[in-house]
């Protein structure tokens, strides 16, 4: 047994709000992890490949997936949150070939077993858009090909290039994977002639062996029979150059004898091969493919054989502890019937429609034999019909023939419609009335001739040799839709409880009780063991929680043994200890159809990080109560609230016989109380044996699905709203830097054009004052007398300081332009730049606008899915085993059954019984009185046994609880066979 914790423990939070309900409830049950497929189920040894889960129910936050073999494991580890439904997968070199399995785990625990394979040979997983224009894929020999049919009229076609004269065996494989698919297929060779079909037959998917009489592409037509398609409807296609034997002989595994076996490669000519056994103990469960509740009867062992070195496969054969013998013909005639000595396994085959095995031994009077003859539950599509004869001589030689007869068929159904056993096989027991030889014929009521010539079976003859096997399967809560062959795997909640179912098979007259124990239960989880008794072969295996249970998986180990109720004291040196067998259920029953269950890998229980509403106490103190007719029996039971939790629960008592005249009456659990007592009231003619009791407790919750999720959903968008925000401010921050640079340069080409005009005035204020300067030097030039030159030399000075400082006021001007044009080109690029970052935080604010109202209506739809939702949860309390003893007296009350008695007074009963038959005995007298009840007292009256009236005196305190107490009793007690009785005759006793 491991454990492995959940790796959502760290923020998984409890999602019970417990309340009353305030809104109408609905029947349902409370999330868990259910797997439906997973695509491709498969692959090569040392490969690495992603596996997608392709459908289930309650897959929340997936953290991955769940491998019986250790050697398969999960190498990526996305993010729970995300819900994943891709994990890439590794299978070691050591990981041995066969069927393995796969489970998912999520938020809600760790789902039912799928099949998973793991291939010698390479592996193609193909998609619907792999067939392109409405071509056959190409596929290639001795490779195996994972695809599904989904769409309503889905037919996958495939080509294979085959030389002349090659042999080729076509496997299809779909029960083996827990598909829904029900597989035909059709081979057309290459000029389009159909030449070969095969279809599901039973439970043997199709297997086609022929040989291409022409060389050229054969083409390959898959596709569900009744075209009921979805992605549940997987398949797997392999064409190979070596053939898997469709008969091993011997058919059978015996461990008193060396394992040699032999296999016939086809049925239409007979073609035998020896088998190398390669099995080796891998250490973790491995199965061979589908086994059927029919085959699970018979204990089996998974073998690997091979026909060559380089080839190998896995079957599962019937485990014998005697020699094998082989039938030998002619033995259709009475003369030749074939002699054998007991105990005896005898492994035969019908080869035509007429053919009669017949078989002979000596057998003495008042001898016990157990013949079986076993076909369908060897996995085989055969319907026996046996003739037994008893044969002895008179006094003068002469034969005396007396048919002795044999029931028809196996009808013991364990669980119909569930875990179906029923079977054409014969298994049934006789006694030898008197010396002489017991003949046996068989034959097969199926017609024989083609593919079903050979039919094998396998004849079992000994004393009777009674042994049990016990198979058990997760018992989900049944409620609302859930039933019990709903898949499922074991999952609880802190506090809380869950189930599984188990199975007894009684085997040649096993008679006794079974004892269901688990010997390591997970950390945290109580697991009482259980009584199956004798003459049922059903019960529930309880499984508690405790409040503060670590929560994770582990895996589950059951056994069980033989309990004879008529010792005080088991012999532990004859305890036979068996390992019970886990048992898959892979589709629940649908359209008129029954469940699917086979052979499972491995129970595993989880338990979750949710706390339950309520946890019931553990009551079960014995593993079954002795009752009496007339008793009235209390059964206490109590309750933790958990989290808060205060309304009301429904108890309920179920499984008891509807004829077996015993009521049980279950009161409610008031709210907020803790506790409250189922009472049994066994009628004076209730039915004398074994009954088993079931008890239900019912709550009504407001159930949270997923708290968290509203939580992160939340602070994304609070998150998503912030980044908004905070981009809305940084645009708000550039769209005002841009107008500021925008204005700026605006304001800049405003002072530019200003000085630009001032540097043209000042151009034509030089112009003119050179044109000025140009006159004076004229006017110098042409003026004779100094006195004339002087002002004008003093003019032309002064013009030439104006043009002088003209230029140099221009000079200014044109520097300031430049200063203004170097602020304007550094403001542009500016502008250029923020302009740009505006419109990428426009494009981004929308962005995220987009993103927001995205996260608003998921938000919205988030929180309106984690609504509190109100459920009627429905969880197994306790589980009753009565035996019923017969009354050995009777007890009547003379003074009337209304007894009235005052506070601080007495009272007395006057009764009387009578013993049944001859028989004395000395008897007590006592009383009982209704759990609550307080301050009624007595003393016990005994009786000789001479004795059979008395008188007992109730008194009742000044604290007597007042009231009419009509489950009161008067009790007589006696011992029988070391076992003390009770017989009650009820009184209602009134304190005032």
């Amino acid at each position: 047994m491991f454990f492995i914790p959940n790796p959502l423990a760290c923020f998984c939070l409890t999602t019970l709000i417990l309340s009353g309900f305030n809104q109408g409830s609905v029947l349902g049950q409370l999330p868990v992890t259910q797997l439906g497929s997973v695509f491709p189920p498969g692959g090569t040894i040392g490969s690495e490949f992603e596996v997608n889960v392709l459908d289930g129910t309650d897959l929340d936050e997936l953290s991955g997936l769940v491998f019986s073999s250790p050697g398969i494991e999960q190498i990526d580890h996305p993010d729970p949150h995300s819900n994943p439904r891709k994990f890439r997968v590794k299978i070691a070199p050591n990981v041995p070939a066969g069927y393995h399995s796969v489970r998912a785990e999520g938020r809600f625990g760790v789902s039912n077993a799928r099949m998973f394979r793991v291939e010698q040979i390479p592996v193609q997983a193909l998609q619907e858009s792999d067939w392109k224009n409405q071509e056959p894929v190409a596929i290639e020999l001795n490779t195996a090909y994972y695809s599904r049919c989904e769409g309503g009229g889905d037919i996958d076609e495939f080509q294979v290039e085959l030389p002349q004269n090659q042999q080729v065996q076509l496997r299809v494989n779909c029960l083996d994977l827990d598909s829904r698919m029900n597989p035909a297929v059709e081979v057309y060779s290459p000029n389009g002639h159909r030449i070969a079909f095969a279809r599901r037959v039973g439970d043997q998917d199709p297997l086609l062996n022929f040989t291409a009489s022409q060389a050229g592409p054969y083409k390959i037509r898959i596709y569900d029979f009744l075209f009921q398609n979805s992605n549940a409807h997987i398949y797997r296609l392999e064409v190979a150059d070596w053939k898997i034997p469709s008969q091993i002989q011997p058919p059978v595994l015996s461990t008193e004898t060396e394992a040699k076996f032999q296999g016939i490669l086809t049925q239409d000519k007979p073609e035998s091969v020896e088998l190398q056994n390669l099995t080796i103990d891998s250490g973790h469960p491995l199965l061979s493919g589908f086994i059927n509740p029919r085959e699970l009867m018979v204990t089996r062992q998974v073998l690997r054989l091979s026909p060559q070195d380089q080839h190998s496969f896995l079957t599962s054969l019937p485990v014998i502890d005697t020699a094998i013998q082989l039938e030998t013909e002619p033995n259709n005639e009475v003369a030749q019937s074939q002699l054998v000595q007991l105990p005896v396994d005898v492994t035969g085959q019908f080869e035509d429609a007429n053919d009669v095995d017949r078989y002979v031994f000596d057998i003495k009077k008042g001898q016990a034999i157990w013949l079986q003859v076993f076909a369908e539950r060897d996995g085989k599509i055969l319907d026996p019909f046996v003739q037994l004869d008893h044969v002895s001589k008179d006094d003068k030689g002469n034969e005396i023939v007396k048919s002795i007869p044999v029931p028809d068929d196996l009808t013991a159904n364990l669980i119909p419609n569930v875990f179906d056993t029923l079977t054409d096989d014969i298994d049934f027991t006789t006694v030898a009335p008197e010396d002489g030889q017991f003949r046996v014929s068989i034959r097969n009521r199926y017609a024989v001739t083609g593919k079903r010539k050979l039919s094998p079976y396998r004849l079992h003859i000994s004393t009777p040799q009674p042994e049990f096997q016990v198979y058990a399967f997760t018992h989900p809560h049944v409620v609302g839709t859930t039933t019990i062959d709903t898949p499922s795997g074991c999952i609880m909640r802190r506090g809380g409880t869950t189930s599984l179912q188990v199975i007894v098979n009684r085997i040649q007259g096993f008679d006794q009780g079974v004892i269901v124990e688990a010997p390591h239960p997970p950390p945290g989880v109580q697991i009482p063991a259980i009584l199956i008794p004798p003459g049922e072969q059903t019960g529930e295996l309880i499984l508690y929680s405790s409040e503060d249970a670590p929560a994770g998986f582990s895996e589950l180990q059951l056994t069980a043994k033989p309990f004879d109720p008529s010792l005080k004291e088991q012999p532990d040196a004859e305890l036979k200890s068996v390992r019970v067998l886990p048992v898959s259920i892979a589709w629940k029953a649908a359209a008129n159809m029954p469940a699917v269950s086979r052979q499972g890998h491995s129970l595993v229980v989880t338990v979750l990080n949710e706390t339950d509403s309520i946890q019931p106490a553990l009551t079960q103190a014995q593993l079954f109560q002795h009752v009496c007719q007339s008793q009235l029996f209390w059964h206490p039971l109590q309750v933790k609230r958990l989290a808060g939790y205060a309304d009301k629960v429904t108890l309920k008592a179920d499984g008891l016989d509807k004829n077996a005249k015993i009521t049980a009456t279950t009161p409610v659990i008031p709210k907020e109380a803790s506790e409250s007592s189922i009472h049994f009231q066994f009628a004076t003619d209730a039915k004398v044996g074994w009954h088993t009791c079931s008890i239900h407790g019912e709550t009504q919750v407001n159930y949270v699905r997923n708290p968290e999720l509203v939580a992160r959903t939340q602070k994304q968008y609070d998150d998503a709203n912030t980044t908004l925000e905070a981009d809305k401010k940084v645009q708000t921050t550039i769209d005002q830097l841009v107008k500021k640079l925008d204005a700026d340069l605006k304001a800049n080409a405003a002072e530019k054009a200003k000085l630009q005009a001032e540097i043209k005035k000042q151009e034509e204020t030089t112009v003119r004052l050179k044109k000025e300067l140009t006159d004076l030097e004229t006017q110098l030039a042409a003026a004779t007398e100094e006195a004339a030159k002087t002002p004008l030399m003093d003019s032309i000075k002064q013009k030439q300081d104006e043009i002088t400082k003209s230029e140099s006021d221009k000079s200014n001007l044109m520097k300031q332009v430049q200063e203004l044009d170097k602020t304007a080109q550094s403001n542009q690029q500016e502008l250029t730049t923020q302009q740009k970052k505006l419109t990428d935080t426009q494009a981004r604010v929308k962005t995220n606008q987009t993103k927001l109202d995205a996260l608003k209506k998921t938000l919205d739809k988030v929180k309106s899915a984690q609504k509190p939702k109100a459920l009627k949860q429905d969880e197994l309390f306790d589980r009753l085993v009565f035996l019923v003893h017969k009354a050995p007296l009777s007890l009547a009350v003379k003074s009337g059954k209304d007894v009235a008695i005052k506070r601080g007074e007495s009272q007395e009963i006057e009764v009387e019984i009578k013993r049944e038959g001859e028989q004395k005995y000395p008897v007590d007298l006592t009383a009982t009185i209704p759990p609550g009840v307080s301050g009624i007292s007595w003393e016990t009256v005994s009786l000789s046994p001479e004795e059979n009236t008395a008188k007992l005196k109730l008194t009742a305190s000044p604290e007597a609880t007042v009231g009419s107490h009509s489950l009161s009793t008067v009790r007589v007690s006696t011992q029988q066979e070391g076992q003390t009785l009770h017989i009650d005759a009820t009184v209602t006793i009134k304190v005032e």
